[in-house]
């Protein structure tokens, strides 16, 4: 009975420590290197790249990928 309650409460150690660094490590990203646009037929690259809101340099831009595509 006492190995049991000692072992749940290390299983719950285990999993709040875990549910706690999930955001932390998602947070973490290398910065966007380089934009290429591709597929383009009537629209100069230039013009494309001025209405995006991701930029070079920029770590963790998901959201802003969704909104400027």
């Amino acid at each position: 009975m006492i190995f049991s309650r000692f072992l749940s409460r290390i299983l719950f150690c285990l999993m709040a420590f875990a549910l706690l660094s999930a955001p932390a490590r998602a947070e973490i990203g290398e910065p966007i290197e380089f934009i290429r646009v591709e597929g383009t037929q009537r629209v100069e690259d230039e013009t494309v790249m001025a209405y995006m809101l991701v930029r070079e340099g920029l770590k963790d831009a998901a959201d802003l990928v969704d909104q400027s595509v």
